[in-house]
């Protein structure tokens, strides 16, 4: 993978959205969420797991909802975010990993 070009333009080219969910646990929200559908890649950023899905919008319940049902996890509502740099290097790496 080989991309050349300000910030901004990257982030703007990212394919989807990213969603933030804040944990004092980031590692069990990682954990229940990697095999959800709806996302493409995850990046631990602290104390908050950046989730990159198609339609910010649409996944916030989804999200919201499956995290619900893990008691006992603390944190926080899912809530759309501008894309980070390291979102943007996950969101590419998956892409060029996605078979088809």
């Amino acid at each position: 993978m080989l991309s050349c070009n300000t910030v901004d333009e990257l982030k703007s080219s990212m394919p989807g959205e990213v969603l933030s969910v804040d944990s004092p646990n980031a590692r069990a929200v990682r954990d229940a969420l990697v095999d959800a559908d709806s996302v493409s890649a995850i990046v631990m950023v602290g104390e908050a797991v950046h989730l990159v899905v198609d339609d910010a919008a649409a996944r916030i319940p989804e999200i919201d909802a499956r995290l619900k049902h893990m008691s006992g996890l603390p944190c926080g509502p899912a809530e759309h975010i501008v894309p980070t740099v390291e979102d943007v290097f996950a969101a590419a790496i998956e892409a060029e990993n996605r078979p088809g």
